[in-house]
């Protein structure tokens, strides 16, 4: 399996539930590394705008990884331009992946389950938007499917963290190069061809206050949240 692990010194205007975007990487990093502790993976980390902080969260792991680093102008240009690099990079790998924002907090032990979903299923989020039972537009019927003891339902879009096999890539990553870095349209377009599963309970949030995933007390402590 492949993960490509993108990261920005510079943060965003977004309600956080950590201060700082270099404290908010490093938890979420920590949380990533932690949570795959036991499974087999090739590490890509893309980091764009570096500084000295942010090049030592990722190089205090000792698993074996290759950097590559960007400076793009805007934060538009480098969301765009870092997703299409990790494209990029699973089509010249040709591997089953996961792609990974730098805001993501990773449930313990989530990794093996993450792992074990990829060889099943085409595209998979491991984050469970609340979104999906509050917003009118994911007002569908959904499917739930049970591999190994974990459930997945089918959603019609996620984010920019995700993950998928790399024949369905394939097929989808001119349609995906198509929006920039508008996940929501993206992926209505995309799933109307291939099917994309989020799990329940979540093994991932989005650092975003609004919008941390349901199931999870996430009050409790990072990355070590409580089941409700």
């Amino acid at each position: 399996m492949l993960v490509i692990y993108r990261a920005c010194s510079v943060g965003s205007s977004k309600p956080r539930p950590i201060d700082g975007k270099i404290n908010l990487v490093r938890a979420c990093f920590d949380s990533f590394v932690s949570a795959f502790t036991d499974v087999n993976y090739d590490l890509v980390v893309l980091l764009d705008k570096p500084n000295k902080e942010l090049r030592n969260i990722f190089n205090r792991t000792s698993r074996e990884k290759r950097i590559e680093e960007s400076y793009y102008g805007s934060f538009n240009e480098g969301n765009t331009k870092s997703f299409h690099r990790q494209l990029d990079i699973v089509l010249e790998e040709k591997d089953t992946f996961l792609l990974v924002e730098d805001d993501y907090i990773f449930l313990p032990g989530s990794g093996k389950i993450i792992a074990r979903a990829l060889e099943m299923l085409p595209f998979i989020t491991p984050y469970l938007h609340p979104g999906y039972f509050m917003e009118d537009i994911h007002q569908y019927k959904k499917e739930v499917i049970l591999v190994d003891n974990q459930c997945w339902m089918g959603v019609v879009s996620t984010t920019l963290t995700f993950g998928g096999q790399y024949e369905y890539l394939l097929k989808e990553h001119e349609e995906m190069r198509r929006y920039g870095w508008a996940d929501h349209p993206m992926w209505e377009s995309i799933t109307q061809r291939v099917p994309l599963y989020t799990p329940i309970p979540t093994l991932a949030t989005h650092c975003e206050l609004p919008y941390l995933a349901p199931t999870y007390d996430w009050s409790q402590g990072w990355p070590f949240a409580n089941p409700i």
